[in-house]
């Protein structure tokens, strides 16, 4: 990190009083007259704050994919209640429609048995006849 890092030489740093301040200001770019090849290499400080601020933007990233992640997920939950809340849905009106067959089913069996009265009346008779006409005979 600190190889990577050095632009200027320790020697660039001059005043006592600011041990942090440069006499010229860093370039990226070398000057277009003369190509400077000294090696710099910034204060222990500053290349810990650089390492910090390195770290803490590789945390803030991968926190930033887990919040994806998990959005998602939540994403993926709440389209998989609504399928479901969809099929509850559809499985009321299904038993509604049942519940009206069946009623109606019902209700034409009660039609059915009312008529069916008079005929069941009319067979139990002519059983009862018959079993009293073999009954009489032995």
């Amino acid at each position: 990190m600190l190889t990577v890092c050095a632009l200027w030489s320790q020697n660039a740093i001059n005043d006592p009083a600011r041990p942090h301040r440069f006499l010229k200001p860093v370039r990226s770019y070398p000057p277009s007259d003369t190509l400077d090849l000294r090696p710099i290499t910034f204060p222990f400080w500053m290349v810990r704050e650089i390492a910090l601020d390195l770290e803490e933007k590789q945390q803030l990233e991968l926190e930033a994919q887990l919040y994806a992640l998990e959005a998602e997920q939540y994403q993926k939950l709440l389209e998989a209640m609504e399928h479901k809340g969809r099929q509850r849905q559809l499985q009321l009106e299904l038993l509604g429609r049942n519940i009206s067959l069946m009623e109606s089913q019902f209700q034409a069996e009660k039609q059915d048995k009312k008529g069916a009265g008079t005929l069941e009346w009319c067979l139990r008779l002519l059983a009862a006849l018959g079993a009293g006409f073999m009954l009489g005979r032995l």
